[in-house]
């Protein structure tokens, strides 16, 4: 997006696909996660009137629903579009928050408020000769056959081949992507494709066979923590450890609790890297016509519709 005299005020990717087809019918659904950002880091004055009429008039002409994930910096954008008819989105279709490890202090700082994690799995890599290395084009299949293991036990569908391949690809020119493949013995067990983001490092996608009694080797902590390392070593600030729950938000953020037996596992693994808790802003949408808007509104809390929006959701993603 452009002023008159040609300079850059913002930019997004729009994504979109059509849902629920039969025939020429299906319904348009658009999504612009992270976005739109300004080349300055802040959206100005004149940027968020020019976004919020753009994208409402794209809803309005393109699409009968858009979802807008608005970027880290971006609750003064959300607030506009919300006043201009766009309302808090329930589709779920980013992550609401993610714990970061700030990895721009000493090496042994950074190692202490990592001790939890760091010192039990070193003892278990040395037993194990578990060892990470940064993987290239050749190891994609590694990476993809190491997702469809996660997948296979946490029931989600993996990306496909060509798919990470192109990823990858089009990413490492720039320096954008790292893949960092953990092996017990020289042989892969774990990996982790990470991109790189302004001052952020963030996983991807992570996979492991935890077959044949890998899952008491520790590989995946030691994949993290080369991650944290290479974050470091390339003069980035943060290292981004993925998706938190609202549960576990709220009770870090707005409770101010450090510590809570009842938070998931995953969530405890992770806060044992010395991560800190970050919220997004939230989520906002627009779906048109009414009758489209009542039909999505009673399928948040009806079975046997949340099947459809989970499939335009999977749509969505990809």
């Amino acid at each position: 997006m452009r002023q008159e005299e040609g300079r850059l005020l913002a930019g997004g990717l729009l994504l979109h696909r059509k849902v629920l087809e039969c025939g020429n019918i299906g319904y348009s659904i658009g999504y612009l996660p992270y976005g739109p950002v300004c080349p300055s880091g802040h959206h100005s004055t004149l940027a968020l009137q020019l976004l919020t009429r753009v994208l409402s008039e794209l809803a309005a002409r393109r699409f009968h629903a858009l979802f807008i994930q608005p970027p880290e910096d971006g609750e003064l954008l959300r607030g506009s579009l919300l006043s201009s008819g766009f309302r808090p989105s329930y589709a779920q279709l980013a992550p609401i928050g993610s714990l970061r490890v700030d990895v721009q202090v000493e090496e042994d700082e950074l190692r202490a408020r990592a001790r939890r994690r760091v010192r039990p799995a070193a003892k278990l890599w040395d037993k194990y000769r578990v060892t990470v290395r940064e993987g290239g084009l050749r190891d994609i299949p590694v990476l993809a056959r190491l997702l469809g293991c996660s997948a296979e036990i946490h029931g989600f569908r993996p990306f496909e081949l060509d798919y990470l391949r192109t990823l990858y690809r089009e990413l490492r020119p720039s320096g954008q992507v790292v893949l960092l493949i953990g092996e017990v013995d020289g042989v892969p067990l774990a990996a982790d494709l990470l991109t790189v983001n302004a001052e952020m490092l963030r996983g991807r996608f992570v996979g492991f066979d935890r077959s044949g009694g890998a899952a008491r080797t520790a590989v995946p902590a030691a994949v993290t923590w080369a991650g944290i390392q290479w974050a470091r070593r390339h003069g980035l600030r943060w290292y981004d450890m993925g998706g938190l729950p609202e549960q576990v938000l709220s009770d870090m953020l707005d409770r101010g609790l450090k510590y809570n037996s009842d938070w998931p596992s995953t969530a405890l693994a992770k806060l044992g890297w010395g991560a800190l808790p970050f919220r997004y802003p939230a989520a906002v949408e627009l779906v048109r016509p009414g009758v489209l808007r009542l039909a999505y509104e009673f399928s948040r809390d009806n079975p046997a519709t949340k099947y459809l929006v989970h499939r335009a959701e999977m749509r969505l993603r990809g």
